[in-house]
């Protein structure tokens, strides 16, 4: 969770709170159980915070999928390539992009609370943008952006 702060002329600041899980939310892609429903977790605390919290603080979740990292240990170069080569863009996430996806947030998405944003970029992320959806139908908002996908952040 990070907060960050920002003032807009003579108004009270804003305060923004971003959530890091990943695609595994919706996708039940991940190394266990456990991990899914954590990320899943984290998809409802925000809406709920979003609404508790408002006007003066908002939430928001960027869901990164397959990124070009190590914090997979085992997963090398050709299951990154195997992968890049099914999306849109022809390459998966790096840092940088999840950077500017959490950057977004606070500088150009002023109005959006409770939202989650998943970084659509394959065939891995078809069955996350139709829980979404799903889910939007029910009530539970979320933002679609076609943001080229990211990385699962270590937090240990």
């Amino acid at each position: 969770m990070r907060l960050t702060s920002s003032g807009r002329g003579r108004q009270s600041p804003v305060v923004h709170v971003v959530n890091v899980p990943s695609i595994s939310a919706t996708t039940d892609v991940a190394s266990n159980v456990a991990c899914c429903a954590a990320k899943a977790g984290l998809d409802t605390m925000t809406a709920s915070l979003a609404r508790a919290l408002a006007p003066r603080i908002r939430v928001l979740n960027v869901s990164p999928g397959v990124g070009d990292t190590s914090f997979v240990s085992g997963r090398g170069a050709d299951f990154n390539d195997k992968v890049a080569a099914t999306t849109p863009r022809g390459r998966i996430g790096t840092p940088d992009d999840t950077a500017a996806a959490i950057e977004a947030c606070t500088t150009h998405l002023t109005f959006s609370t409770g939202v989650t944003i998943i970084e659509k970029h394959g065939p891995f992320h078809e069955r996350a943008t139709e829980r979404a959806r799903k889910s939007a139908c029910a009530g539970r908002a979320r933002l679609m952006l076609p943001i080229c996908g990211m990385l699962t952040p270590n937090l240990s």
